[in-house]
Parts: C-alpha cells; structure tokens; sequence
C-alpha cells in the first residue's frame, strides 16, 4: 500500500488538523469521519488507538487524506524469541504478549523505512498488564518504576535457564546481567537524584545537562529495587527513555551471546499525514504538495517485509 507522507515537522495534532483542513478548504465541500483510517494491513502503518481522522473529496479531481494524532507513552518489549517462548509459563498470566506488524514511533530494532517516523520496529513483542486489548498498552511511570518493571524482569530471569537451553546449543559456562540505559530528563537537577542510586561508579558512561547514559554489569535485584524507586514518576520529567535489561551468556572460550533482553522506551510518534495513492487524483496529490509547500512529501509504502518474484528478500 503506497502513500504520500508529509514530514509533521513540530506541529501538533490539533495544528495539523487546521492546517489539513484550510486546504481542503479550498474545494467546494469535503468529508470528515472521525476515530476513521483509511486501510491497515501486514505492511500499513499499524494504528494503536491513536485519535484520527479520515477526509475525503468526492469526484474525479478528489482524493483522500488519513491523519492520525501522535503517541509519546512509554512501552515494555522483550525480544522475539523470548516472546515466544514466555507466552506459555504459568508466570505470563501477569503479562498479555503482544507482536505488532509495522508500528512506527520506536528507535529499538528500527528498520529506518520511513523518512520521517522511525520504524517500523520488528523482532519484538510488547508486554501490557491488565485487560487484553487489541494492541499493546502503554505504563504510566509511576507502574514502571514501582513495581512493572522489577517483576517483569524477576519474571523472565526465572526463565532465563530454559530460554537459553533452547537458543544457546554451545554449553555455558555462566550468565551475567547488565542494565543499560540512556534517558534524558527536563530537568538537569534529576540526574543527579538518579546517581546517588548507583553504586557502581563505572557504570556511568554520560551524564549532564539532564543526559544520564548508563551501563551496569550484574546489579543485584536490590540494587535495581532501590534504584527504580529513586527514578521520577512524572511524565513530564522526561524528554527521552531507552532502557534494555540484557541476560547474557559466557562460555568457556571467552566468548560469549545474548540470551534475551527486555527493553523499556518512551515512543516518540509525530502525527501521521499520509494520502494513499491509488485514492487521490493526481491534481489533487499535486494541489496538496503546491499548498504545503516548503514541507517534504515522501512515497512510502510502508512496507517491512518484501520478497520479488526472484525470491530476493528486501527486509
């Protein structure tokens, strides 16, 4: 499915509805559909819930837009395999796995498709407590820090002998944990509440200016406790959250390979202007781009997965 995207820039979802509709504005009548998109498939942009809304013109010089609001709430994700395996323990109860199509808004395992939103993501299943739902659910911090995140990774390191046993064939000789984080607050004065959490001084690879960048080989689950405690509740104390917990194995020979990983971030989706292709005229593609002139327009397929009639994969 092809589309036309236009770059958000910095406008909000409210702006780009002004903006959508002062050029629609300029035909004689238009239709606006609300909580709408147009079409949602393996390879189109997948809609979380996201507000949104569907305009269309009638008549051969006509067309359609799709708009669809942002998203900047934080989400948990555990690699693929770990997925996979996970859904089955008694343990998972507390968690529903979820494995999106093509979600766009994550810079983890971005395939770097789209010009102006990362994505999509792949090789991932996103964790959500409560009711389960048609996609996954964003955590408030507060849950994150107090609680979700500790018991998902005592959660998965209780499985972390029987996930290696069936990813890893080489025998191990031990498993070492490691919590790498990159996050950046509003306020430069949150950094330094977080440090007085870390023991481990050679953990800290960046900090200042409300940038702390960590990585901290073998905390105990103490040590963690305490420290997600100390982390700040509010959303609007981060600019930025990128979190991985990594479960590692060493053999013998010095070597050594992830067995998994359970990943944290704060996604970071601008809305979404697209007009599919096959749907709008051609003067109506060309009236859009002459009115938003000055922003780029890019052809996007959306497309994660492609194999040609060669059997060449394109992933």
């Amino acid at each position: 499915m092809i589309f036309d995207v236009i770059d958000p820039k910095d406008h909000s979802f409210e702006e780009w509805i002004t903006k959508v509709e002062d050029y629609l504005s300029t035909y004689d009548n238009y239709d606006r559909t609300e909580g709408e998109i147009y079409f949602t498939q393996d390879d189109v942009a997948e809609p979380w819930g996201e507000d949104s809304l569907l305009y269309s013109v009638e008549g051969a010089e006509g067309g359609m837009i799709e708009l669809r609001a942002g998203d900047q709430a934080v989400y948990m994700f555990v690699e693929e395999f770990a997925g996979r395996n996970l859904k089955d323990t008694k343990e998972g109860n507390q968690f529903h796995l979820s494995a999106p199509n093509a979600v766009y808004g994550f810079t983890h395992n971005s395939l770097g498709r789209c010009r102006f939103h990362e994505g999509p993501i792949r090789g991932v299943y996103f964790l959500y407590q409560g009711d389960r739902a048609e996609f996954p659910q964003s955590i408030s911090f507060e849950r994150l820090w107090n609680g979700a995140l500790f018991r998902a990774i005592y959660w998965i390191n209780v499985q972390t002998n029987r996930l290696q046993d069936q990813k890893i064939k080489t025998e191990v000789d031990h498993v070492k944990t490691r919590l790498e984080m990159n996050v950046e607050f509003t306020h430069p004065a949150l950094v330094n509440l977080v440090l007085e959490k870390i023991p481990n001084r050679m953990a800290i690879k960046e900090w200042g200016d409300g940038v702390l960048n960590i990585s901290w080989e073998s905390p105990t689950l103490d040590q963690l406790r305490d420290f997600f405690e100390c982390m700040p509740t509010e959303d609007a104390s981060y600019s930025r959250l990128h979190l991985r917990f990594v479960w590692e194995a060493f053999f013998e020979n010095g070597e050594s390979q992830e067995v998994t990983y359970l990943g944290v971030e704060k996604r970071s989706l601008q809305p979404i202007v697209h007009l599919p292709r096959t749907r709008c005229s051609k003067s109506f593609r060309e009236g859009f781009k002459s009115f938003f002139k000055g922003y780029r327009v890019d052809r996007q397929d959306y497309q994660v997965d492609h194999i040609d009639l060669n059997g060449r994969d394109h992933s």
